[in-house]
Parts: structure tokens; sequence; C-alpha cells
């Protein structure tokens, strides 16, 4: 991708973009478990406004069997990643550093519930370098979309997949589940986002992780409220966009 191929008709929005600085980031893995679980592909996108200006897509191998379930998400097999994958230690610290090189340069980071993505590259990097992103000081301003979304049309019902996020904002979605499209596509869904809702750009980059970390709480109370209506177990609130125990 070198442009977005939809135009942004808001001149506020594409005077922003254009002059921001983003990462696109996304991960593929063994499983859902965040504190178990570990990457079979990473994918990042540096953008200097709507051009694509580098892109990195490797295949990882874990080092474990990779469930058939999560194959069937994302086509990535234990014999593929074994022959073609990048050793984990190696694909982690590589991509640990374009990280903490957004953070440096307070580069944006975005991605579709980002929080999951980091807060699994985070205990990774723990395991197999010993040291996370926290440790390493790791503090960009990240544009995650769900959290985002979530706050300016709270009431909408159904799911919020990167799928039908690419449907309610006209993205057309291409082979979504591959980490390097759905980085892609999570861009050109906040391209979209903003342009609907233009008064996010009000966000300050030095407050935008604290305001999202307030959306995230608010949603997670109001989901934890409804849960008990139906007699359902709360689910645990964590701290955003690295989910860590709260103070």
């Amino acid at each position: 991708m070198t442009t977005s191929p939809l135009s942004i008709s808001e001149p506020k929005v594409a005077a922003w973009v254009e002059a921001q600085d983003f990462l696109l980031f996304d991960l593929e893995t063994t499983g859902i478990d965040v504190t178990s679980d570990l990457p079979v592909s990473i994918a990042t996108a540096s953008m200097a406004g709507t051009t694509c200006i580098a892109q990195h897509y490797d295949v990882v191998d874990p080092g474990v069997e990779i469930p058939a379930e999560s194959v069937s998400v994302h086509g990535i097999t234990t014999e593929l990643a074994r022959r073609t994958g990048r050793p984990l230690q190696r694909a982690i610290q590589e991509l640990l550093d374009r990280l903490m090189e957004a953070s440096e340069h307070q580069r944006y980071v975005v991605g579709m519930n980002v929080t999951y993505d980091l807060t699994l590259l985070d205990n990774t990097a723990r395991l197999v370098l010993g040291s996370g992103l926290l440790e390493r000081g790791f503090r960009a301003p990240v544009l995650d979309v769900l959290v985002l979304d979530r706050h300016v049309d709270p009431y909408r019902p159904g799911k919020r997949t990167l799928e039908r996020l690419c449907e309610h904002y006209g993205v057309r979605p291409a082979g979504l589940h591959n980490a390097l499209v759905d980085a892609k596509m999570t861009f050109l869904v906040l391209l979209q986002l903003l342009q609907r809702f233009p008064s996010l750009l009000e966000i300050d980059k030095e407050r935008v992780n604290d305001e999202q970390s307030a959306y995230y709480r608010a949603w997670a109370e109001s989901f934890n409220e409804w849960r008990r209506r139906e007699s359902l177990e709360p689910i645990q609130i964590w701290n955003w966009p690295i989910q860590h125990e709260l103070p």
C-alpha cells in the first residue's frame, strides 16, 4: 500500500493524518491467551501520512505446536512455521526494536484491539528476552481502533471484529487474518473513523493513551454491569494499552 485507496474528504482530518507518522502493528498467534500463547506471524508498516515507507512481515516459529483451531484462522501450520519461520527470539527482538523506535520518536502505534497484541508481545519478550515493553519504558502514543469505535458509537449492536468494522466504515476487506493485511485494513478503518468523528483529533498526543485508558475502563465497567444482570462472571479490568494489574 503506497497511499490509502479511500479519499479523506474532511480537510481537518486529511491535514492531521498527513502530518503524522504511524507504525501499523499486528500479530497472528497460537491462541488467545496473552499470558501463554505465542506469535506465529508479525507485521508492521511504517506510514508517513497515508504513504507506506516500509513494511515487514515474518512468519515466526514459536517452537511449539500450533493448535488446529488457530491454523483454521490464519493458515500457519506447525510445519510451515518450522520450515519458513524466523526464530522466535530474533523475531521478537526485531519487533521490539521497531516499537521502541516508535516510542522514542513518539510515532503513533495503530492496531485493532492492540492491547491484546501488545500484552502478548510484552509477555513473550519477557519470556524469551528477559524484559518486555514495560521494562524498556515503552511510551508510544497508541491508537486502538476497537477502543475508539466503542467510545464514539457505544450503542451500535453487533460484534466489533475487524471484518465488521470494515463493513461498517466502508472498507472493503480482502485477505483478512494475514497480519500485514489486517494491519493495513485497520489503518483504513482508522481513517474513516476519524473522518466520521473528527472530534477525536482534539485529543492531544500526550493525553491520547490516558484518554483511551479511560474509554476502555468505562466500556469494561458497562460490560460487566451487563454480565452481572445476565448472571455471568465479570471480566477482569486491566490497565490499557498493556494489560497489568491495576494499582
